[in-house]
């Protein structure tokens, strides 16, 4: 017998109620995955946009500054850097991709910043001051989330660039933290529906087994038996007359 016709006997053996409770409750399931897919999507956009913003502000903001100058400008206050969050990294390279001077913020003490070696003054014009995605080894990332967002600028006051690199650890884990409690509620929200679908639909047919029972009771003989008659408009209230009408004919 063929895969087919074997999940066909299946089907058929499974009873209207939970037929219709499955595939309500599966396709509340697509709505809500559909939906947590498209919120997720756009989380993942509103973060990224808003480090980019940190990028391209922080990266102007020091573009024209000295490297040899700026810890000391920095320590003066005289350069006010944008409001970053507590890990960071900004590096001033020579034009042949050399570090000149990095600056390291890492609140969990992890000193890891990504390789800028071949960062070089080429490299950084072909970019066109757009952000990107790199790895800890400087490799590029792909659409998703990197290791690294970061922007790379040339600079104004000398030869060579500027490159403000920002962890997407924290946005990672936020993302995931949401996914996980909207897989939570997501679930938590089909079990409830299941129940109510069932309670629901259980309700919906109980007027057939009403049915059921007249019709076995006319089989044993007993044609006296009627069907409580409900609102004609239903598909029930329909069904009853048909067959009170048919079992006043058998009377008579």
């Amino acid at each position: 017998m063929k895969i087919n016709q074997r999940l066909g006997l299946v089907w058929e053996r499974i009873s209207l109620r939970t037929k219709l409770t499955a595939l309500s409750v599966a396709l509340i399931g697509i709505l809500l995955a559909v939906s947590s897919v498209g919120t997720i999507s756009l989380l993942r956009t509103y973060l990224q946009q808003n480090t980019d913003t940190m990028l391209i502000q922080t990266a102007n903001a020091l573009a024209h500054e000295d490297p040899a100058l700026l810890e000391a400008r920095l320590a003066a206050h005289v350069v006010t850097l944008p409001r970053l969050p507590s890990d960071y990294y900004i590096a001033y390279l020579d034009p042949a991709g050399g570090l000149l001077i990095g600056l390291v913020s890492s609140a969990s003490g992890n000193n890891d910043v990504p390789n800028l070696s071949k960062m070089t003054s080429d490299k950084v014009a072909s970019l066109r001051g757009l952000p990107f995605e790199v790895d800890v080894f400087g490799k590029k990332g792909s659409a998703s989330l990197g290791t690294w967002r970061m922007i790379a600028l040339p600079l104004t006051s000398m030869a060579g660039s500027i490159v403000i690199a920002l962890p997407d650890a924290s946005n990672v884990a936020l993302i995931a933290r949401y996914g996980a409690i909207g897989t939570g509620f997501g679930l938590l929200l089909l079990v409830l529906s299941a129940i109510a679908i069932w309670l629901t639909i259980t309700s919906a047919l109980r007027p057939l087994r009403e049915v059921e029972r007249t019709a076995a009771m006319v089989a044993e003989g007993d044609t006296s038996q009627r069907l409580v008659e409900h609102n004609a408009t239903t598909e029930i209230g329909r069904l009853n007359t048909s067959l009170n009408t048919m079992l006043n004919s058998i009377d008579d």
